[in-house]
């Protein structure tokens, strides 16, 4: 008989040759399966302070298929793979001292996304806007109030009003920002031919006082006297 055969090395690269096609195997069905998924991320954050929410459970339903369920951790996040064929999703969302958050959309298909929740009022706070109360004084006890003085020469409007037929009046007309409601206007002045017409708020100004009046003799100071509330303190 002639000397013997050595098969050690087909039995050889047969079992490297399984090796690989194994490898291969598991190689393309991985890549075909992630293929057909997108990565998705949620933060799960406070509508108001924009604070992340922990713990929430959160839920995706793609089309008809079985929920994706989720936890939120201590940053507000979670993490989900989407398939890139479904055509629509359904975002819930819950968590402790929140309404309920729910989105039923076309499907985000990569990237990152922030969810804002609404917080549930607290029962044991009055969230009524309470109405402001109003004071003619400082919390010292000085009243507001200013005396503006002006010439009113200066302050002709161009119309003839008072004074009589010899000697007619001009017209003059002033006003001035006040730091509240104006609720008392009064006039004075230093000399003669000289009268107020009507002194007040400015209809729908309520904190502009005005004063308007006549002059037909020489050049005296007016004093306009004016009173107003600012909010308690």
């Amino acid at each position: 008989m002639g000397p013997g055969r050595d098969n050690s090395i087909p039995v050889a690269l047969i079992g490297a040759a399984a090796v690989i096609i194994a490898a291969l195997i598991g190689y393309y069905a991985t890549h075909r399966s992630n293929s057909t998924l997108v990565a998705y991320t949620g933060k799960v954050k406070d509508g108001k302070s924009l604070k992340p929410v922990g713990n929430a459970s959160v839920a995706i339903t793609e089309d008809q298929k079985v929920p994706q369920r989720f936890t939120t951790d201590s940053e507000g996040v979670f993490f989900a793979q989407l398939a890139k064929d479904a055509q629509t999703m359904l975002l819930e969302v819950k968590a402790e001292g929140y309404k309920n958050y729910s989105r039923r959309g076309p499907t985000v298909r990569t990237g990152s996304e922030d969810i804002f929740l609404e917080p549930l009022a607290d029962p044991k706070s009055d969230e009524s806007p309470k109405p402001l109360t109003w004071c003619d004084h400082s919390p010292a006890g000085a009243p507001y109030q200013y005396t503006l003085d002006f010439w009113p020469h200066e302050h002709l409007n161009g119309k003839t009003e008072g004074g009589d037929l010899v000697n007619p009046g001009a017209g003059w007309y002033i006003e001035w920002q006040a730091p509240g409601p104006v609720y008392n206007v009064s006039f004075r002045h230093d000399g003669t031919h000289m009268d107020p017409l009507e002194c007040g708020a400015v209809l729908g100004r309520e904190t502009v006082a005005f004063c308007h009046g006549w002059k037909n003799g020489g050049n005296f100071m007016g004093h306009m006297f004016v009173q107003w509330k600012q909010p308690c303190q």
